[in-house]
């Protein structure tokens, strides 16, 4: 009975064994693969994973299996309570689709072979060359593309290139000047080139551009285009508050390919005293917009009119004076105005000083007043007669003294001065009046007192009259009589005394010995 039961357990662990050793054999059987490969954007699913099992197999949690990327990725897959670790390679075995275009160029132009593709489609980082570089020569030749992807897919494509001597199109900016040369890829090719049909560079759209070289014509399809907005310069404007202004006032500069628009953005209140901002748009016919700004300054008219040439005026006692010669007034605003006058202040019967005042008013109301100096000098007659009494006082027993007389007292009340007369009687009657005056001032003086005490004399002046003095005739004959403050001459001189301070010519005058 022991035994039995010995062989019956003997028997069930055998049995046990058997099972576990299949059951683990069979669970072998069906484990996914340890990494499998797929193409780049192939669709994975679990069946890709096991040889012919289609039991109760899921993926692990928080898993995204895709094969967008290329690269190995691991991967959980769980069956039968077990989880199993595998992988997925990504790989590209597509090669690159690729359509090309015919190219066109010159021979100055750099040849590429991105210039023959049209379109690529391809996800992995690609390169472009050329099989073969072409030949730089005119006319039509085959040219072979190559595109090769990361994974060394590799795709070869055919194309046209041609290389002319003149363009079939050319893309022109609407303002610009076009030069033949552009459109010829070699110029020196040809030897006569002429302009049959040129291009309004102004107008937009397509033209025909017709050129004949070398007795052949050629049409090249130009067409012009407007890419820029206007380019807009402005100033800022002042005006008075009963002016107005245009578009037009504000713009320095306008530069566009074709013709523009102008218009406010902003309205202009005319009534605003001060400053405000003004802005302009400037729209071409291509509808490129600048808009752009200016300052307008909108000021009252306080200001008056400036009067001008209101220098002194100086006439002899009895002459006629012309108030209005030479005078005007200008206003800033307005122009020129008219200037009135008030004379009556004036008697031209008698010798003085007088004031004149004259006026001018703008249309603002604006007034500017300004004095002008009226001098009346004496004439001939009102010199002799200031002069008569001085002239006794200095009356001596001989002439020599007479004369010396006249000298020293010209000479001590006569002080100098600059001074413009060159009249004798103006500029005598200047220096009694004012008791200044220059050398000719002081050799008139000295004149009509001489001729009043009836002593001979003339006037004598230096080569370059820059100096006038008196020649008087005395006993001992001709002298040289200087009156003049610091020219060192105090007595009556001769010749060979005198030519130490003055030059004269002396064959104009009598010898004074």
């Amino acid at each position: 009975m022991k035994y039995f039961w010995k062989r019956k357990i003997y028997l069930f662990l055998l049995l046990f064994s058997f099972i576990t050793i299949g059951m683990t054999a069979y669970l072998d059987s069906i484990r996914p693969f340890d990494m499998i490969v797929v193409n780049i954007h192939d669709k994975v699913s679990l069946k890709d994973f096991f040889a012919g099992f289609k039991g109760d197999a899921a993926f692990a949690k928080n898993q995204n299996i895709t094969a967008e990327k290329l690269g190995k990725y691991d991967v959980k897959i769980k069956l039968f309570g077990r989880t199993y670790h595998t992988k997925v390679k990504v790989v590209d075995n597509q090669k690159p689709i690729v359509v090309l275009k015919n190219v066109k160029l010159g021979m100055r132009e750099k040849i590429t072979p991105q210039l023959f593709i049209e379109k690529i489609v391809e996800d992995s980082p690609y390169q472009v060359a050329f099989v073969e570089e072409p030949k730089l020569k005119s006319g039509e030749q085959k040219v072979q593309i190559k595109v090769t992807d990361s994974s060394l897919n590799e795709t070869i494509e055919e194309a046209t290139l041609e290389i002319g001597k003149v363009m079939d199109t050319y893309t022109l900016e609407a303002g610009t000047k076009l030069e033949m040369n552009t459109v010829l890829f070699d110029p020196k090719e040809f030897k006569k080139k002429k302009v049959i049909q040129k291009v309004d560079s102004k107008k937009l759209g397509e033209q025909d551009y017709v050129l004949e070289l070398d007795g052949k014509q050629y049409t090249v399809k130009v067409t012009v285009v407007d890419t820029k907005k206007p380019v807009v310069k402005t100033k800022n404007v002042t005006i008075y508050w009963d002016e107005k202004v245009s578009i037009n006032d504000f713009l320095l500069k306008v530069t566009d390919g074709t013709s523009v628009e102008k218009e406010f953005v902003t309205e202009i209140d005319y009534s605003k005293i001060g400053t405000q901002k003004v802005k302009i748009r400037v729209t071409d016919e291509a509808d490129h917009v600048t808009e752009v700004s200016a300052k307008l300054t909108i000021k009252k008219d306080t200001v008056g009119p400036v009067i001008s040439h209101l220098s002194t005026i100086e006439i002899t006692r009895g002459e006629k004076i012309n108030y209005t010669k030479g005078v005007t007034a200008y206003d800033d605003h307005d122009g020129k105005v008219k200037v009135t006058y008030q004379k009556n202040t004036v008697n031209t019967k008698e010798p003085g000083t007088y004031h004149v005042l004259y006026q001018a008013k703008d249309k603002s109301g604006n007034v500017t007043k300004k004095e002008r100096t009226i001098i009346i000098l004496g004439n001939s007659s009102d010199v002799k007669e200031k002069l008569k009494p001085i002239a006794e006082t200095l009356r001596r027993s001989t002439k020599h003294d007479t004369a010396q007389a006249v000298r020293d007292w010209v000479h001590d009340h006569i002080s100098y001065a600059s001074s413009d007369s060159r009249n004798l009687y103006e500029a005598a009657w200047k220096g009694i009046t004012t008791r200044k005056g220059d050398c000719y001032t002081h050799y008139a003086i000295s004149k009509i007192l001489l001729d009043l005490l009836g002593i001979s004399n003339q006037s004598i002046y230096a080569k370059d009259k820059s100096h006038y003095w008196n020649l008087v005739y005395v006993e001992e004959g001709w002298r040289h009589l200087d009156s003049t403050p610091g020219n060192n001459a105090p007595t009556l001189m001769t010749d060979k005394e005198y030519s130490k301070l003055q030059k004269w010519d002396q064959k104009k005058w009598p010898s004074a010995k």
